[in-house]
């Protein structure tokens, strides 16, 4: 179980049980310990804090007034703060019972066993005759997390024996079996402390998430109407109700608890954070846009607390949600529709998901929407750019990666589409062979070698970019390993041939063409370039005519009409 749900467990103890059995380290009229006593009994955490520090500025020496603080601390999100305070309370009194147990508690849940240890055994030394059995119970936690449960359960029902009106016994119990995933018998436990104490908002709490692990979520609902009812001013219940819904997914219930919970702690940080994570989960449910409650509340929490992790990823994501929103509207949006409109709506989902990856750089997608916001708007360049990024966090991501070789064709950038496709080629094997292809296959692409996949995808725009790039002899090697591959790969043939057309190299081209109609014999508009070379290799020659016409009519026959106007054009020879 994670730290922050067991320590928020123990932060509403039996202060005046512990009391009783203490030696007395305030004055009994310090009006400000009184008041703070039932301060936080109503969980008023706030007024708590106040009026503790005014007890330990009078005498430092008060360890009930650190205990206290502890609590207020830990309830208004200060972990760190609550275990300064509750070492400072064991400091001056090794046998503080709460701040013993909240101590061992988080300790272990740190796996800091040796500090569990620390604290526990300074307490039993001040304990020596066994008074008090919250030092016990906190034994008790550290065997089970040893992995001596039955050890640890004797320990704690002797206490349980001895106390019997002490509901703090049948609690723990209760953990330890939550802990170890006997609900019905944790349920049992907490059914007891429960019918001991009735008014520890924190207590129903613990005993209705075991009712909703049980899928009892009337019941557990029960146990908080009980404590509104008894304490209406009770600013904790709102909240604990919240997180009970929260734990049962019932996203616009928690929500509505969150947000009166907020109004009575407007300055409670995990309020804000489960309101806004409510609201988004809301908003994701109902397929409705209440993102932007959902981002107020965050702003909210991390205002609070600027230096915890857990909202920003969550904003981020929010953020990120409604930057897709606003970019489906501008794709949605026809560009005759309101001038500007279009660019205005990806202006803002730029903006939103840039914000998004200042809270978490690798939020998934966030980097493509910009691009994809960028290229709606005609900003080739940025959307190159963020593409780009978008890869160096998915770099196997296919979808992303033809997306931009299409904005570097869009550019007409030809240098960049050799940079962006050369290191791609050069990692796949291009050893000459023959990869059959599955042709009786529902999708046939599935079946392709991965340099089949390319040659079929961008073999033409690399090839091309290299020809334009004045890189004809790289180019020419490229075909041939390409050729080796996918023999029957048309374009490739056409590629080889032009680079020697583009010198009037007839005679150098034919040999390819004619490897290109024996490689495929149904291309037409390869057998009509092959006559063209034929003829123009030497125009005079009467051998040469004659494979020029049989090489159009070829042509002719698989439907080529200009090859059929050139065989007319040569029939009189």
């Amino acid at each position: 179980m994670i730290w922050t749900r067991r320590l928020n467990r123990l932060t509403l103890l039996v202060f005046l049980t512990c009391l009783a059995s203490l030696p007395s380290q305030a004055n009994a009229a310090n009006k400000a310990m009184v008041a703070a006593r039932e301060a936080a009994l109503h969980g008023e955490w706030e007024q708590v804090g106040f009026l503790v520090q005014n007890v330990v500025g009078a005498d430092e020496t008060v360890a009930e007034g650190w205990d206290l603080w502890g609590d207020a601390k830990l309830a208004l999100g200060d972990t760190v703060g609550a275990i300064s305070m509750y070492e400072t309370a064991i400091l001056h009194e090794p046998r503080q019972p709460n701040s013993v147990l909240a101590l061992t508690t988080y300790y272990l849940s740190q796996s800091k066993f040796g500090e569990a240890e620390r604290v526990v055994s300074a307490a039993e030394r001040r304990d020596e005759k066994g008074k008090f059995d919250e030092i016990k119970v906190a034994r008790g936690l550290i065997l089970s997390k040893q992995g001596n449960f039955a050890d640890a359960l004797r320990t704690l029902a002797t206490a349980a024996e001895k106390n019997p009106k002490n509901y703090l016994y049948q609690q723990i119990l209760a953990r330890l079996y939550n802990d170890a995933g006997v609900k019905e018998q944790a349920k049992s436990y907490y059914e007891k402390a429960w019918s001991l104490s009735q008014k520890y908002p924190q207590l129903a709490y613990e005993y209705g998430i075991v009712l909703v692990d049980l899928k009892e979520y009337n019941a557990a609902l029960d146990l908080f109407k009980q404590v509104q009812e008894a304490d209406p001013e009770n600013k904790s219940v709102d909240y604990l109700i919240a997180r009970l819904c929260f734990a049962a997914r019932q996203w616009g219930e928690a929500a509505g608890q969150f947000e009166a919970a907020a109004k009575k702690r407007p300055q409670h940080y995990f309020t804000h954070l489960l309101l806004g994570r409510s609201i988004f989960e809301m908003a994701k449910a109902e397929k409705k846009n209440y993102y932007h409650q959902a981002e107020v509340s965050l702003r909210k929490a991390i205002s609070l607390k600027p230096d915890r992790t857990d909202a920003k990823p969550l904003l981020a994501e929010v953020l990120l949600t409604q930057s897709r929103l606003y970019f489906q509207r501008a794709v949605a949006t026809g560009t005759d529709t309101i001038p500007g409109m279009v660019s205005a709506l990806c202006d803002s989902s730029i903006n939103l998901a840039k914000e998004s990856l200042t809270l978490d750089s690798s939020l998934a997608g966030a980097y493509s929407l910009i691009a994809r916001a960028f290229n709606k708007t005609g900003n080739l360049d940025s959307s190159i750019f963020y593409t780009k990024m978008q890869l160096s966090v998915t770099p196997n991501d296919d979808v992303e990666f033809k997306r931009l070789i299409n904005s570097i064709q869009r550019k007409k950038d030809m240098p960049g589409l050799v940079e962006a496709l050369k290191p791609v080629y050069e990692k796949l094997n291009w050893t000459p062979r023959v990869v059959p292809v599955d042709t009786t296959a529902s999708n046939p692409d599935t079946t392709k070698s991965p340099e089949q996949i390319f040659i079929s995808g961008y073999g033409p725009i690399y090839v091309n970019a290299l020809m334009e790039t004045g890189a004809n002899t790289e180019a020419k090697a490229v075909i041939s390993s390409m050729l080796g591959v996918e023999p029957t790969w048309k374009d490739g043939y056409s590629f080889a041939a032009y680079i020697d057309l583009k010198k009037e190299n007839y005679l150098g081209a034919i040999p390819i063409l004619t490897a290109g109609v024996k490689a495929c014999p149904n291309a037409d508009d390869l057998w009509l370039l092959l006559g063209d070379c034929q003829y123009f290799s030497n125009p005079k020659s009467k051998d040469n005519i004659k494979k020029a016409k049989e090489s159009y009519m070829k042509s002719k026959q698989l439907g080529n009409k200009m090859a059929a106007e050139k065989y007319e054009q040569l029939s009189k020879y």
